[in-house]
């Protein structure tokens, strides 16, 4: 059984306990088509990814598959070996898709499957169509609609969205739609102090998150580390190469510096 909880403390992920609830509620009651919406950084697919973890910890299996404008019937049911064509291996000539891997993995286990469809919105709309029939009837199907497999009740599908474009509303039926918001500042500030960082330079990696959006996403997660690395450098010059590493090439190493300072000077060091 996953537990939805559990996954999000393993990721350093803080959501709302309620959607938490109906998040674990919906997977009790057999829910297995999940969309989770919001922006880049919300901790959509590390989420999915933590879950995706428990679920093989279990004996099972975890699928991930990036989308792109490019998904087609190849990517999702099954394409052309290249290797099986040009040694006309007619066992081989086949490479299975996404669902069609589904499918065999649910006919191995009992346990959970989870499989990712990781940013669907990048795909084109001819994309959601392709969808309908595995989270719908549970099976997969090709162009012509043959049907070359059935897919397990133990697969979940954990759909992720940045909502660059609006998916097909006979897809958002055969799905339970959550929205993930981002953490508000003061939840944000709180979790840094737990987390052992400095009131100012909690403070700081707080707003340099808002400040920041537009240019690069900093997560939870990225604020975390960023904090327990702040704490063992000696100079501004060290801060700027850390942020660097986030793509923050600016003046805000000299002032995550100077918020570090401030801590220091306040706890006596």
């Amino acid at each position: 059984m996953l537990n939805v909880r559990k996954a999000a403390g393993s990721a350093a992920l803080v959501f709302p306990l309620s959607q938490i609830e109906v998040v674990q509620a919906a997977l009790d009651a057999g829910v297995r088509a999940f969309l989770l919406e919001g922006e880049p950084g919300t901790g959509k697919t590390a989420l999915g990814r933590a879950l995706g973890a428990q679920a093989a910890n279990q004996g099972g299996h975890f699928v991930f598959a990036q989308a792109n404008a490019w998904a087609s019937d190849e990517f999702l049911i099954r394409g052309i070996d290249l290797a099986g064509f040009v040694e006309n291996d007619p066992d081989r000539v086949y490479a299975p898709g996404l669902l069609m891997t589904a499918a065999r993995l649910s006919e191995e286990t009992s346990a959970p499957v989870l499989v990712i469809l990781d940013e669907w919105d990048k795909t084109r709309p001819v994309a959601d169509g392709l969808l309908l029939a595995a989270l719908e009837e549970r099976i997969v199907v090709d162009a012509a609609g043959r049907k070359l497999g059935r897919i397990g009740d133990n697969v979940i599908f954990w759909i992720t969205s940045n909502a660059s474009r609006e998916l097909h509303p006979a897809l958002l039926r055969r799905v339970l739609r959550q929205r993930l918001n981002p953490l508000d500042k003061a939840t944000l500030v709180a979790l840094l102090r737990q987390a052992g960082v400095g009131q100012h330079a909690a403070g700081y990696l707080a707003a340099l998150r808002d400040q920041a959006h537009g240019r690069v996403m900093l997560t939870l997660p990225d604020l975390l580390r960023v904090g327990g690395i702040v704490g063992g450098l000696s100079s501004a010059d060290a801060c700027r190469f850390l942020l660097a590493g986030f793509g923050l090439t600016g003046g805000e190493g000299a002032d995550l510096w100077a918020a570090v300072c401030r801590d220091r000077k306040a706890a006596g060091k």
